[in-house]
């Protein structure tokens, strides 16, 4: 049995989001709830149930206007078998555009080549969710990332 049970899962996703000793002041956390209609943990390689995702989140700086550009931290844990997990911590640039979130998805200085290996990933404010903008037609399932608040 894996040693992470249900009942884990968010207690391991804010945990990733916000470290031990919690995010930076001032900073809006969302907590990834699904991708389509998949929650987590869900797996990285259908049908393998490993490696499979238990939590991601995304960190923004609170307080930015609306065409502002700005660092996004991206924390995730992989669940690579029932006894072993990763954790990383990846930052990308970002720029919000009225009510999108527009995620430069090659890291902050890594060596990515423009247009040929990735494509920025966007992101829409609805409420207190961050949905992921996908294609008309395409068999990609949108990420749906939810706010959490500090108690």
């Amino acid at each position: 049995m894996s040693p992470f049970r249900p009942g884990l899962y968010a207690a391991v996703a804010l945990t990733c989001a916000c470290g031990m000793t919690g995010p930076a002041s001032g900073a809006a956390v969302y907590a990834l709830h699904r991708i389509g209609d998949a929650v987590l943990p869900v797996p990285l390689t259908p049908p393998a149930p490993y490696p499979r995702l238990v939590a991601d989140t995304l960190i923004l700086p609170e307080g930015r206007s609306r065409e502002d550009a700005l660092t996004v931290e991206v924390r995730n844990v992989i669940e690579q078998s029932a006894t072993r997990a990763d954790r990383s911590t990846v930052r990308y640039r970002a720029t919000v555009k009225g009510d999108l979130l527009v995620v430069d998805s090659c890291p902050i200085n890594a060596a990515c080549i423009a247009s040929l290996v990735y494509a920025p990933i966007t992101y829409a404010f609805v409420g207190d969710s961050l949905i992921q903008q996908v294609a008309p037609g395409s068999s990609q399932k949108p990420a749906v990332y939810g706010r959490v608040f500090p108690r």
